[in-house]
């Protein structure tokens, strides 16, 4: 058999064709493109729901070795991961430009998201995700990409990042910070609205990114930027609306450990004592 589907490649590669194999790598089925060595993420058998193939945690890989080929993995075929309702954890690659429609349609216990992809079209996976991680060689958050994510508490954007997309966050109702990395230059409109929860806001970029005034849900939150930048920031006509400005040397060394408050921030208290940020909350002290 094996020898069989070496001969029907051949075959394709000789003529240039485009095959499909539904052949599995290391626990991933895939479709291959032979005139431009790529592959598809795909399921088993010939209809989406014939077998519920992927569970746990499935990283794709950026490339695969098959029958001595590399092939660079594209794109994530339409109803890919359909009804896997035991998939709980994803990684999508840095090589992926393209997630059809439906590819992850039932898999509602996904809680955990690693995404890598450079510049890709959007794809939610669903409210019930509770960690979002970017890869640093992101380039741009597509719109709507976690709208309405409403367990996720915190998001790190790397410095690769250029360009939020418009709604990527919107609606993440106890998202409690982020961190924007240097690189970035723009946060499209509505980006961050209905986040309301949303307490600091830690900017790395030197320079303001351009920020639409319906970005965020509101500007009471603290904004921490370089400290060479204050002036520039308290001039934007958009970032300068912020209430309370700081510099990012005054950032809490500990602010992952804090858990987002099921209210709006109201008991919060940021506080300088003997020169050092801290941070009361309900009674308790963060420094």
């Amino acid at each position: 058999m094996k020898k069989l589907f070496t001969l029907l490649l051949a075959v394709a590669a000789s003529v240039g064709i485009i095959y499909a194999s539904d052949t599995q790598v290391d626990g991933i089925w895939y479709d291959f493109n032979e005139s431009n060595k790529t592959a598809t993420v795909t399921y088993r058998g010939n209809y989406p729901d014939s077998y519920d193939e992927y569970s746990g945690s499935v990283v794709i890989p950026s490339a695969i070795i098959y029958y001595g080929a590399t092939y660079s993995v594209k794109s994530i075929e339409y109803s890919a991961f359909k009804g896997c309702t035991s998939l709980t954890s994803i990684t999508i690659p840095n090589s992926v430009t393209s997630i059809r429609s439906n590819a992850f349609e039932g898999c509602n216990n996904i809680t955990s998201v690693t995404w890598n992809a450079k510049n890709c079209n959007s794809y939610n996976f669903g409210s019930q995700v509770t960690s979002f991680e970017f890869g640093n060689e992101v380039e741009v958050v597509p719109s709507s990409l976690c709208k309405g994510m409403e367990k996720l508490t915190s998001v790190t954007i790397p410095n690769s990042v250029k360009t939020i997309g418009t709604s990527a966050f919107e609606g993440c109702a106890r998202l409690g910070k982020i961190s924007l990395g240097t690189g970035l230059e723009e946060i499209a409109a509505n980006a961050f609205a209905g986040c309301t929860r949303l307490y600091d806001i830690y900017c790395h970029a030197v320079y303001p990114p351009f920020v639409d005034e319906s970005s965020f849900a509101n500007y009471n939150a603290y904004l921490y930027i370089p400290c060479d930048s204050k002036r520039d920031y308290t001039l934007d006509p958009v970032w300068g609306k912020f209430q309370n400005i700081e510099c990012l040397s005054d950032e809490p060394t500990d602010i992952e450990n804090i858990e987002t408050p099921l209210q709006s921030p109201t008991n919060v208290q940021k506080l300088f004592r003997n020169g050092q940020l801290v941070i009361v909350r309900d009674g308790k002290t963060y420094n």
